[in-house]
């Protein structure tokens, strides 16, 4: 209390009193101009707003490309995936520590918890033990244990792995998938632990276009290991113990594995950023995110503007942006998703035509897809905010950034049509709500 040794208790009192009186009556006073005036969202008498819709067409878009983002560890992960999607291969890493101190009698169970299936099949699975590195479940990815070391050889340094048959799509009503491991293995981490307790690894070969999605200790079903063992009375124990640490790492590269989608979806890309996959794609594993720049000309557009309520490039500055919204279509061919939200970010970058790096992060969405009048998927954003900095001219009209914050965690991407396509119905549109003062 020696900051306040001078202050009473009444004093403070009645100074938090007075500053609650003030507060109300300042809003008392907003609410009764409100209730005076409801054309006006000030609430200010004498002021009438009049509001409007516009929906523009793909041909007020410049740019539109989607560019990769950062590969890097999915930190918080939800998911466990395993398996080879669009050529793109993902390993589990897993560490069991805090082990009780007995001497095993058999082989170990380890048993994971299934979450989503992708083409479940036969896999020959591999299991193997990590060695020299202790991974950061955090910042572990194909090519570093943990944020600043590199592994010995990208995708993990192993011993001589087990092989392990399981035909997933045989046991396809099983919510779980369990296996033993050495029984030697798991007696030297509890023996010996900071000599041989790296973890182990579950990867894949000979496989595509499947992959299996586990829960991970983020989750209430995680992995655990169940160890056997006789106790002093020579009775039978069984002691479970969950994973200590996960994670899962994946092994894209910038400007290799995909290959080219459809030529219609094709937009605008800037050579150094860009690879042949996805030409318009909000993705997680590869991790892609999208760049869109429009303009919104008043002389261009001027009959559609004067006929809701603009009259001049002076007042559309003045407007007052209600909603705004990109609409893109989804081309569900060649979508997949095992979420069941995406979340979208948007911000406006520092430089035109690109830079990575923006000024402030604003969500765009986190709804699920809208269906419109013709029967098309689609993925409306919400960019209110940056499309009121953009009219106003607040800020210059370098873009906006669709930022997707579920970055290298599971194979899930929506493939989006872009102006390009001869369809007119499936090109991305802006919609445009808002209001105009009148007097």
């Amino acid at each position: 209390m020696k900051y306040f040794r001078n202050k009473t208790p009444h004093s403070f009192f009645m100074r938090g009193v007075n500053c609650r009186l003030f507060i109300f009556a300042i809003l008392s006073c907003f609410i009764f101009s409100a209730c005076s005036n409801k054309n006006s969202p000030f609430g200010f008498p004498g002021t009438t707003f009049e509001n409007y819709e516009i929906e523009f067409d793909s041909s007020v878009f410049k740019n539109i490309y989607a560019f990769q983002d950062s590969i890097s560890n999915f930190a918080g992960n939800p998911k466990l995936v395993l398996g080879n999607y669009q050529d793109i291969e993902t390993r589990i890493l897993l560490r069991f520590m805090n082990l009780p101190v007995v001497k095993i009698i058999d082989d170990p169970t380890i048993t994971l918890y299934l979450n989503n299936k992708h083409n479940p099949q036969e896999y020959q699975l591999k299991l193997a033990t990590l060695k020299s590195h202790l991974f950061a479940q955090n910042e572990a990815t194909w090519l570093k244990y943990d944020a600043t070391s590199n592994w010995d050889t990208p995708g993990g340094d192993f011993d001589e792995p087990t092989i392990l048959n399981y035909d997933f799509a045989e046991n396809d009503t099983l919510n779980t998938f369990s296996f033993t491991i050495d029984k030697e293995i798991v007696q030297n981490w509890i023996d010996k632990p900071t000599e041989s307790n790296f973890g182990i690894i579950l990867f894949t070969e000979n496989l595509s276009d499947s992959f299996i999605e586990f829960h991970s200790l983020e989750t209430l079903a995680r992995p655990t290991i169940s160890i056997n063992h006789i106790d002093a009375d020579s009775v039978l124990q069984t002691e479970i113990r969950q994973v200590n640490q996960d994670t899962l790492i994946h092994d894209y590269k910038y400007a290799d594995k995909m290959s080219a989608f459809p030529a219609d979806r094709m937009s605008a890309f800037p050579a150094d950023r860009m690879t042949t996959f996805p030409d318009l794609s909000i993705s997680n594993i590869p991790p892609y995110s999208l760049y869109t720049q429009f303009e919104i000309d008043f002389e261009k557009e001027k009959d559609k503007f004067i006929a809701n309520g603009v009259n001049s490039a002076e007042e559309l500055k003045r407007i007052n942006i209600v909603q705004a919204f990109i609409i893109y279509s989804v081309d569900e061919a060649n979508s997949m998703t095992t979420n069941n939200r995406f979340n979208i970010l948007v911000s406006i970058p520092h430089e035109y035509p690109f830079d990575i790096n923006y000024a402030w992060i604003y969500p765009a969405t986190t709804d699920s897809l809208h269906t419109n009048d013709f029967g098309n998927k689609e993925m409306r954003l919400n960019i209110s905010y940056p499309m009121q900095q953009i009219i106003s001219q607040n800020r210059p009209n370098n873009g906006i950034l669709l930022l997707n914050s579920y970055h290298n965690m599971d194979y899930s991407h929506f493939a989006l049509f872009g102006k390009e396509i001869n369809n007119e119905s499936l090109k991305p549109r802006l919609l445009l709500r808002y209001s105009v003062k009148i007097n």
